[in-house]
């Protein structure tokens, strides 16, 4: 458990997990007293755009989904700027946020959760991986 004097509250909702992405910070909440969860987009000290949940799981997915669209988003708006400032036709791409950070997050969330056997396929599509390369992910989390 984290240090009272620096835990983060919201609310009714104890701040129990965050990731940065640039600017912004996703948070998830834990209710102080019951088993409900909210996930946040937290900017310039304040929160945003709350998404609440009745489970762990379902609210621990909805943070790394949270997250891959915000780094998606960023990649899309620094792809077109890279773009128009070289000129460059839309259907060019550049790679801004990295592949090992993706994989990064997935493995984070592989590590975390049990996933059913949809969830499983929309990882693998995601990443773009086969089943041996989602093992070898996995068996790394094991010895972590």
């Amino acid at each position: 458990m984290k240090n009272p004097t620096t835990e983060r509250k919201n609310v009714n909702y104890v701040i129990i997990d965050s990731i940065q992405v640039g600017e912004l910070e996703y948070v998830l909440g834990k209710h102080e007293t019951t088993e409900k969860y909210v996930t946040w987009q937290y900017f310039n000290r304040a929160y945003y755009y709350g998404h609440y949940i009745d489970d762990y799981k379902t609210a621990k997915i909805d943070l790394y989904t949270r997250v891959i669209e915000e780094m998606e988003y960023s990649k899309r708006k620094y792809n077109n700027l890279i773009k128009e400032l070289q000129g460059q036709k839309d259907n060019d791409s550049i790679d801004y946020i990295s592949k090992d950070k993706l994989t990064s997050i997935a493995q984070n969330a592989i590590k975390e959760l049990e996933f059913s056997e949809y969830e499983h396929d929309a990882i693998l599509t995601y990443l773009d991986i086969n089943e041996e390369e989602y093992q070898i992910l996995t068996a790394e989390n094991e010895y972590e």
